[in-house]
């Protein structure tokens, strides 16, 4: 974010401001014309201008280029719903998408402090949260799951 608070920000800032007194000290120190020493002044002002600027620039492409990839997979992103049956379970997301996964092609499962991973064969997981289940139902659950998942 490009704001006054950010401190990046600052960090990139006081960067260019020394750059540009060290450049400035190397360069009087070589030159004794005055006139000289103005005129690379210039030159060094423009150019640690010009590295901020592509900095920001850069800043900015990026934040673009990650926004659109986002925007794309954006059903990676909805909130899902999670429907267990004996058979498998399905999962739909708030786009209309639906994958339904039979228990043969989950490998185990195992519970940790947040919820609960199910692996799935030969790889990739499929995590739950445990605040998404709701408490009466999370021995049922775990119940269903040791009935059709080794851990």
């Amino acid at each position: 974010m490009l704001s006054l608070k950010n401190p990046k920000l600052w960090r990139y800032l006081i960067i260019s401001v020394l750059s540009f007194v060290l450049a400035f000290l190397l360069m009087h120190k070589t030159l004794s014309d005055s006139l000289k020493t103005m005129q690379n002044i210039g030159c060094v002002l423009a150019l640690v201008i010009g590295i901020v600027a592509s900095v920001f620039a850069l800043r900015i492409l990026f934040t673009i280029v990650l926004w659109l990839t986002l925007k794309r997979f954006h059903a990676l992103f909805a909130p899902q719903l999670f429907t267990f049956t004996k058979d498998g379970m399905k999962i739909e997301n708030a786009y209309g998408g639906s994958v339904a996964k039979s228990w043969k092609e989950f490998s185990g499962w195992k519970r940790t402090r947040n919820g609960y991973i199910l692996k799935l064969f030969p790889s990739g997981v499929i995590t739950i949260k445990r605040r998404d289940i709701a408490a009466e139902k999370v021995s049922a659950f775990e119940a269903l799951l040791e009935s059709n998942l080794s851990r």
